[in-house]
């Protein structure tokens, strides 16, 4: 039997780069409120363009049916409105709103410096972003006096860092670095700083709520949306001082309230807190912590705090929590985790009691009202696909793997 295997292999076509680079890779599932529809990004390279063609597309999760909801190549990271009627998407560098039942999309932000990773406030009336800007068009806080994006008839005047950014284009092309960090791998920073912005859903002044020299939320390798909105539309975000950036891994989450200083909710822990997901009934956050300073491979524990009293617990797991996802009934989560170079999943209740529920998963994870999971799933055997359960949704490369 083990040489029959041997032969079989043997006699398959061999893999080439280029069909690696056609392959189209699936990930970022979000499903909707009523648990009908999952959104996944579909990406596949372009050589020509050097760049990645992206869109989103639509999973039935009732009749499996797929269809591609945006068809310019430029969009991707959908978020659900809270009603389910419409999706938030990230669109030629700025959001873009979309209405499920159809007709035209709406662009409902402007900065001259883009946006992206767009959420919704648990109501759904206002929006929290994320744009990269120069820290020192600041003056205060968006709107008051000095800041180069005051809010000016209804529209944000990002006068101070359009300036910037074409003085950036002319000249010589030379950086000083006056401080750390300058790039992520091959990424510079430019001088710019990520910055969070909130508005409202149905338009109008974009406020910076961040409006400090340092990255809000911190840069993160894969931690997927690191700031959320609470139930008191405030924002709970993870990032790391600047004075300390370049040199620990010590990040903090911070709770962004309306008109008061950032408060850290970690300070008494000197390791990184990343990944904050406030409960849907808004009693907890639970988040993914490490308990040294300095050491990136560090252990990562799952948390969990009450946030009325405070009492936090440190939840045991048998590996490194990875993602970790919210029931809708808030009676527990579900946490992926790598065992044996096999990605699964546990739910997790509140007492920390915990079960296996898949063996075969990834990190990229929704799950369903009923607690089904809709995952992203790739193997040694085959391409990455959108599975429900142990049932695959999507046929994404059917047709160049036959």
């Amino acid at each position: 039997m083990h040489i029959a295997l041997v032969a079989a292999v043997l006699a398959a076509r061999p893999f080439t780069p280029e069909e690696l680079l056609q392959t189209r890779r699936p990930d970022d599932v979000q499903v909707s409120p009523d648990g009908r529809w999952a959104s996944v990004t579909v990406r596949q390279k372009n050589l020509d363009e050097n760049r990645d063609v992206k869109d989103v597309w639509l999973f039935s999760l009732t009749t499996g049916d797929a269809n591609q909801f945006t068809r310019n190549g430029r969009s991707e990271h959908a978020r659900w409105s809270p009603d389910g009627k419409d999706l938030l998407v990230s669109r030629d560098s700025q959001l873009w709103l979309y209405a499920l039942d159809g007709g035209d999309p709406r662009q409902i932000t402007t900065l001259s410096t883009g946006a992206d990773n767009g959420v919704f406030s648990p109501d759904g009336r206002f929006i929290a972003f994320t744009s990269d800007v120069y820290p020192d068009c600041k003056g205060g806080g968006a709107g008051s006096a000095g800041d180069g994006r005051s809010l000016q008839g209804g529209a944000v005047e990002d006068t101070c860092d359009k300036q910037h950014s074409e003085e950036h284009e002319k000249g010589p092309k030379a950086r000083i670095i006056t401080h750390l960090f300058a790039r992520h791998w091959t990424e510079w920073k430019e001088g710019k700083r990520t910055h969070i912005f909130i508005q409202p859903t149905s338009g109008g002044p974009a406020k910076d709520v961040t409006p400090f020299d340092s990255d809000w939320p911190s840069w993160s390798l894969g931690g997927g949306d690191d700031f959320q909105f609470t139930p008191e539309d405030e924002l709970v975000v993870h990032s790391k001082p600047a004075d300390r950036e370049a040199w620990s891994t010590n990040g903090d989450l911070w709770l962004i309230e309306n008109q008061k200083p950032p408060k850290n909710l970690t300070e008494n822990n000197k390791g990184d807190d990343s990944e904050p997901r406030i409960s849907p009934d808004g009693r907890y956050l639970a988040w993914i912590s490490q308990a040294r300073d300095g050491y990136e491979s560090d252990r990562w524990r799952l948390k969990l705090q009450e946030r009325r009293s405070g009492k936090t617990t440190v939840i045991e797991l048998p590996d490194d929590p990875a993602t970790i996802v919210w029931r809708r009934d808030s009676k527990g989560l579900v946490v992926s985790m790598t065992q044996k170079a096999h990605v699964v999943l546990e739910s997790v209740s509140l007492d920390g009691s915990h079960t296996r529920i898949a063996d075969a998963a990834s990190d990229d994870f929704a799950l369903m009202p009923d607690g089904t999971p809709v995952a992203v799933i790739a193997g040694i055997t085959h391409p990455p696909e959108v599975f429900k359960g142990a049932t695959r949704l999507s046929h994404l490369n059917d047709e160049q793997y036959k």
